[in-house]
C-alpha cells in the first residue's frame, strides 16, 4: 500500500504547470504539492513510535473506531510511513530523467501522461530502483508488532489522569520535527542530538 501511495505521490509532486495554464489548473497543481508536501514533512519528521500511538491513541478515538488489536493501526501507518518516502524516491527519480526526454516525447505528439508513462517512468524506476525496493521490500516482523501493541495500553497508567497524554504525543512529534527540520537546514549539528 505504501508503495502504491508513494508512486502517486510523486508522480502528482512533478506535475509541471506553466504561467500559460489556465488559473484553476495552476491553484490546483500548487495545493495538491502542498498538501503532499505536508504529508511528506509529517511522516517524514516524526518518529514511526509517536505515529503509532497517536494513530492508536488519537485518530482511533477521533474517528469512532474500536479495535481490538493494534496490528490494523500498525499496517495503515507503516503503510502511510512507506509512502511518504516512496513519495521522495518516486519524486527524485522523475526529476532525475532528462528534461530533453519529456520535451522529445511531447515534440512528437505524445500527451503528457503518455509521455510520462512511455518514457519517463520507465527510466526514473530504472534509476530508483535499488531505494524502492529497499523500501517496500522491508518485512515487517508481525510478532512484534502485536507485542508493540499489546504492551502499549499497559503504559496508560504511567500517563496523568485525563487525555493530556494525547498533547504529551503531539508536542513529542512536533519538537521531533521542528529539530529535523533544523538539522536538515543545517542550522543544528546532529550529533549534539544523539544520546549516548
Amino acid at each position: 500500500a505504501g508503495c502504491l501511495i508513494g508512486l502517486v505521490c510523486g508522480v502528482l509532486n512533478t506535475i509541471p504547470y506553466t504561467q500559460n495554464d489556465h488559473p484553476a489548473k495552476r491553484f490546483f497543481l500548487k495545493l495538491l504539492r502542498v498538501v503532499i508536501r505536508i504529508y511528506v514533512e509529517v511522516f517524514r519528521g516524526t518518529p514511526m513510535v509517536v505515529q503509532l500511538l497517536i494513530g492508536y491513541w488519537v485518530l482511533l478515538p477521533a474517528l469512532g473506531v474500536t479495535v481490538n488489536s493494534g496490528i490494523s493501526v500498525a499496517v495503515i501507518v507503516f503503510g502511510l510511513n512507506s509512502g511518504a518516502y516512496v513519495s521522495e524516491i518516486m519524486r527524485s527519480g522523475i526529476q532525475s530523467v532528462d528534461a530533453g526526454q519529456m520535451e522529445a516525447g511531447r515534440a512528437v505528439g505524445l500527451t503528457y501522461a503518455t509521455t510520462m508513462l512511455r518514457i519517463v517512468v520507465p527510466q526514473a524506476i530504472k534509476n530508483i530502483l535499488p531505494a524502492i525496493a529497499n523500501e517496500c521490500g522491508i518485512d515487517f516482523d508481525l510478532d512484534m508488532v502485536n507485542e508493540i501493541s499489546e504492551k502499549t495500553p499497559n503504559l496508560c497508567h504511567l500517563a496523568p489522569a485525563g487525555p493530556t497524554y494525547m498533547e504529551d504525543l503531539n508536542e513529542a512529534g512536533g519538537v521531533y520535527a521542528v529539530l529535523s527540520q533544523l538539522a536538515e537546514a543545517g542550522l543544528i549539528d546532529t550529533e549534539v542530538m544523539t544520546c549516548t
